[in-house]
This record gives structure tokens, sequence and C-alpha cells, in this order.
């Protein structure tokens, strides 16, 4: 307990009445019981060890034979000299009483978890052995030279503002020493080149990078998950469809992106069904129709030669767009093609193509996915990225690891600036759930408000399901009162004086209610040092990891990087030609009258200039790359 002066201050007077008590006791004991003995000793001051030399004389003298009473009196002068010291024992405990109190405290007891408690909740665990942990480790912090290891299947957060060093003390001592799978949002590549070759000597490594300026890239095509038997083929498609037109979030309109879900729907259907390759640029394209059709019109036309060749949830889905007012296709068309107009960039387009690794291993392989984007791009690409993890959880939440035991590796979803990639309805449902199926979130963000804009209802939702959480220094005052709030309060001793009307004064000691860290101390804490705080113990300080001070993952860091194979671009760009060819119009081919009122992007395909745009830049061969 800290009871801070109160206690200082009567310390002197406790040591004081301990010499008293004990000295009192003692002689009390001889003056009173000595003449009881009736043994022919008499009272002196100088014989303080009297009771002590007769006890041991006449203990001797029990073991003979000379004095048959002598252990009789032995054990009274014992009875005697503990008699002495009970003066003592009770001032003991009346300071016991008065500053020792082990009931609940006023103003609550917060206080830092010390080793001890650290070492019983597990977090100093033994990696090898009969003891080893069942789950793989979350390597959060040191304390001493020990490194700090979460081992559970639960969830971690980090709440870190930019430059507080979130990436060399989570980030990249986690992916060098994670040893199952691992899923990495990878903004600027940094994580990638840092600890990929170590993770390629045993997992396959992948790097997604759909924005790359040297136009290498993994392939992946979120189309590919669609299953083409009839059971399953329009249940995989509207999964997505679901995910690229959320209902769910606040954010958006809910009625056009339920349309929107429904003309996706019919258009995905339609390429199935008339066996064209199925990616998302192809279906942007697909809505975009040639010889100066508007889609509804397109559609009609569609409808009148092949409906007879379609299956009839695709003719619903397409005819429920083409029987709409013009100005309600227009809102459900421009609601369509939000987010999927990142895919008129030919890389983008040539980076989901096609896959070369599939989401539904990560539990069964040991498999590192770099899903690699530019600084610059992450804006642009929320919603590719969005796509990515969103059906990576959705694919790997439909059978339990005790369903299937090929399914035996745990998957680390290290997602850092988690919340630049939008709302994402598949964590804020499933965070409750997605720990059981072998999926372990840990993500880092800058401070509580932008999850608030991000999930306006749920962020707080998410937030109660992880379990551990590191706090850095925030920058926002707001965060550090709610985290403040988060470490509680303790209960001190407060002095007060006040001064009396008649002269003198008067000093009062009261229990008194501090926070454990103070909004300011937060702000002003060491940028090495963090606080951990797990449900159910003692918040943790400890000092952050620096892997570059550390001689295991400096061995490990910045081994030779595995190779990612060229995009496809040669095939994009000879697709492009093709449109192109198609697309473009002459005035002698179109009536004057209706030349006004094509649209700028019917004239002109965006991709065409793109197009153009990288082939002055030097795209020349895609075997033979330059920038």
């Amino acid at each position: 307990m800290n009871d801070g002066l109160s206690f200082k201050s009567m310390l002197p007077i406790f040591i004081v009445g301990i010499i008293v008590t004990l000295v009192a006791g003692h002689y009390g004991t001889v003056y009173f019981f000595m003449d009881k003995l009736n043994v022919g000793y008499s009272f002196s001051f100088k014989d303080f060890g009297l009771l002590y030399d007769l006890q041991q004389r006449y203990s001797l003298m029990a073991n003979g034979d000379n004095f048959s009473d002598a252990k009789n009196v032995a054990d009274k002068i014992k009875l005697y000299i503990m008699a002495g010291y009970l003066p003592a024992i009770v001032w003991i405990g009346m300071f016991v009483m008065l500053f020792w109190d082990t009931g609940r405290k006023l103003h609550g007891d917060a206080r830092f978890a010390t080793q001890a408690e650290i070492q019983k909740a597990g977090y100093f665990p033994v990696s090898t052995g009969k003891n080893k942990p069942k789950y793989p480790p979350i390597l959060f912090g040191k304390y001493g030279d020990k490194l700090l290891k979460y081992c559970s299947n639960e969830f971690y957060s980090v709440a870190a503002p930019t430059r507080s060093g979130k990436g060399v003390s989570i980030v990249i001592p986690n992916l060098l020493n994670y040893p199952e799978s691992a899923v990495v949002f990878d903004v600027k590549s940094e994580n990638f080149d840092i600890t990929a070759g170590f993770r390629s000597k045993y997992t396959n490594v992948y790097r997604f990078s759909p924005t790359a300026l040297d136009y290498c890239s993994h392939g992946y095509n979120p189309m590919d998950y669609v299953r083409r038997d009839p059971l399953h083929v329009v249940s995989d498609i509207q999964n997505i469809a679901k995910i690229l037109y959320p209902t769910s979030n606040p954010n958006m309109d809910v009625f056009f992106n339920q349309q929107a879900q429904t003309l996706f729907l019919g258009l995905s259907l339609y390429m199935i069904e008339k066996e064209q390759p199925l990616n998302l640029a192809d279906l942007l394209k697909l809505s975009t129709p040639k010889n100066g059709m508007n889609l509804q019109e397109w559609i009609v036309a569609e409808m009148e030669t092949e409906a007879v060749n379609l299956t009839i949830d695709c003719v619903d889905a397409l005819l429920s767009f083409a029987n709409t007012s013009d100005k309600t296709a227009s809102s459900i068309l421009a609601s369509f093609q939000a987010p999927l107009n990142i895919f008129r960039d030919p890389v983008i387009a040539a980076a989901t193509s096609k896959s070369d690794f599939n989401l539904e291993d990560i539990r069964r392989k040991k498999m590192s996915i770099y899903v690699c984007i530019n600084v610059g791009d992450v804006e642009k690409c929320a919603a590719l990225m969005n796509l990515f993890f969103s059906q990576l959880i959705d694919l790997n939440t439909k059978v339990l690891p005790e369903q299937d035991p090929t399914l035996k590796y745990q998957c680390l979803l290290l997602m850092d600036e988690f919340l630049s990639l939008g709302y994402m309805g598949v964590i804020e449902k499933g965070v409750s759930f997605i720990a059981g199926y072998g999926l372990r979130l840990l993500v880092i963000f800058q401070n509580r408000e932008q999850g608030n804009i991000a999930y306006p209802k749920g962020f707080g939702t998410i937030l109660s399901n992880i379990n551990g959480k590191a706090v850095f220094a925030p920058n926002e005052l707001v965060d550090a009162r709610d985290y403040s709030e988060m470490l509680g309060y303790e209960t001190v001793k407060g002095k007060s004086r006040s001064n009396q009307s008649k002269g003198g004064s008067s000093t009062t000691i009261s229990d008194q209610k501090r926070a454990l860290m103070l909004p300011q101390e937060l702000r002003e804490l060491d940028p090495d040092t963090q606080i951990i705080i797990f449900r159910g113990q003692k918040p943790i300080l400890c000092k952050k990891i620096k892997y570059f001070e550390d001689e295991v993952f400096i061995q490990r860091a910045n081994l030779p990087k595995p190779k990612v194979p060229p995009l496809d671009l040669r095939s994009i760009q000879s697709k492009n030609k093709e449109a192109r060819k198609e697309s473009l119009y002459t005035t002698s081919e179109i009536p004057v009258e209706k030349l006004a009122t094509i649209p700028h992007e019917k004239r002109i395909n965006n991709d065409e200039i793109l197009n153009m745009l990288y082939m002055a830049g030097g795209v020349v061969d895609a075997d033979n790359l330059v920038i």
C-alpha cells in the first residue's frame, strides 16, 4: 500500500514503541513472575538475560535425576518469556491494523504488475520441451533482459502514433520470430525487404503488390474463389459483392449498394456462363458497353438473343438493373463502378488477373503473404485491400480446425495501419469468433478517434474483443484521458493543514484518489517505454523491443529476398488494344446528334490513357521491364 507521508511520519514512533515494549515486557516478566518461581533469585536490572539463563539451566537439570521438578520449572519460564513479548506483539498489531488495510481501497488500488506476476501470467514461456506453449507467441515487449511473449489464440492491438517505433518494436520482431503463417499489410514494402528472406527459409513467401514500381507481384484474383458449380456460384459471388458494396456500413448508401450487389451478381454470372475469364478489370469493362450503348440498352439487346442460354439467376439480376429508371440506373452504375475504378490501372489489372497463391491454404501450409502498397496508393487501393483481408477471413471461417485435421497452423494477420483499410464488416461481426478458426489479429492503429470514424458503431466492440492492448505515448489528449481511465486509480494518503481562529493549526490525513498515470504523464511517456493491458491482470510497464539491438534479430534481418515474378503487362496491353479498336469511334460512324450524348469515358477509355502513360514511361517488354 502506498500510504505516503503518514506512514513515514509514524515510523519513528513505531520503532521507539517496539524497543519500549520489548524492554518493559521483559523486565515486567522478571519482576512479576520471579517470586512465583521460588528458586532463590531476586530481581535486578543488571540481570537482563536472567530468565533465559534459568530456562537453559532447568532444561539441563530436567534431563538428569537431581531435580524432579526441573522440567516443570523450565516450562513455566518459557511461558513467562513468551508473556514478555506480548506488549510488543500488541503494539505491532495496532500498526498493522492502522496501515495494512487488506480490504477494498476507497478509490481503488491500481498499480503495475510485478515481475513475479508477469511470470505467473505466462509471459516468460519456455519455448521448447514439454512445457512448450500450445500457440505460437506474439512478442510484445521486454522486461529487464527478457522478451515478453503472448502465447494464445487471442488478439492483440497497438495504439501507436506515427513515428513511434511500431515497426521496429512490433512488426519486424514478430515477422522474424512467428513460426507459422502470417499475412501482413505492408505499407512501403519495408517489412518484406527486412523479413521476407528469413521467412522464406520455412514458409512459402508471396508479395502481392498491385502498385509495385518495379511491376513485380504475385497475383491475387478474388474472383478465382467463386466456385463454378450451381450450388455455390451465386453465394460465392454474393459474398464478394457484400464486401465491395457493404450495406452494414453506416457511411454507405444502403439502397444503391444493394442494387450494385445485384448488378455485380448478374454481370459475374454472365461472364461465367459465357465462359469468359472472370476478373474485376474485365467485369468493369463489361459495365461500359461498346458501340455507344448504355448498360441498360446492352442488357436488353443481350436478353433478346441470349436469355435462353443464361440461368434464371443471371437474367433476373441483369433485368433488375435494366428495368429501373434512367436516373436510378445512373446512380446504381456509379455505385457499382466506384470500388472497381482502380482496375482501370493496367498494373492493378495485371496483378488481379490470376492467382499465384490460395488463401484457403494459410492454415494448411506455412505461408507468408506480404500485401504491399505504396504510401500514396493506400487510399486509392483501400477497397482492394479491404476485399483481400475480408475475403481471407471469410474463406477461413467456414471450417474449424477441430473439424479438419489438415488445418494445423495458426495464421497471424498483422495489419499495420489497420484503419486505413476502411470499414470491414467481416471483422466487426466476426471479431468475437474468428480466433477459434486459427486466425489471430494483430492490429495497429494511430488513435481511437480514427477507429470511431471507420466504425461509427462498432469500434468499441472490436476493442473489447481484443485481449492484449499496447499503449504508446499518445499524441491526442482525448486518447490520453481514455488510457488513463483504463489504467485505473489508486488510493493515496493526502495531508491537509488548516489554521484555527485562536492560533495554531491542525493537520488532517485522508484517503485521496489519484490516477495510476495522469493524461499528461501518459503523453510524456518515454519513447522506449510502453504500457500493456491484458484483461483481468495488472497493467505491465515495460520497454519496447528494438530488433536492431538484438543479436538474434540482427542475424535474421535483411537476408536475400525471394524473387517476385514480373507482371504480365503484355497481355493486359493487348486486351486494351483490342478494346480500343472496338470502342474508339469517328464522327463518320456515329451520328452527330448522338456524339454529344456519349460520355467521355466511352469515347476514350481511361485504360487507354493510363496504358499510353505507362508506355511513354518506358514499359516496352514484359520480360525486360524498365521504369
